[in-house]
């Protein structure tokens, strides 16, 4: 019986461990924009929910430190200047 406790107490505790330590993909990514590429053309800014694009001097320009990494501003480049 004390064994079963144990491995129940084992496992649980890989559990917890593997939950806290586990980030999607979408969270390890960081979003960047090819100043090359960018035409300005601000569709990207009208569809970030997190407030998190610019137009600075043409170019598209995102805080890291507000984007979600949702991708719906790369799905609407149209010049695939954002990755």
């Amino acid at each position: 019986m004390k064994q079963n406790h144990l491995i129940l107490l084992l496992l649980s505790m890989l559990l917890i461990f593997a939950l806290m330590h586990c980030t999607s993909p979408s969270e390890q990514a960081t979003l960047s924009v090819d100043t090359k590429q960018c035409s300005g053309c601000t569709n990207c800014f009208p569809v970030c929910e997190a407030d998190a694009i610019r137009i600075i001097a043409n170019k598209a320009v995102i805080d890291l430190s507000k984007c979600v990494k949702c991708g719906k501003c790369v799905e609407v480049c149209p010049e695939n200047a954002i990755y």
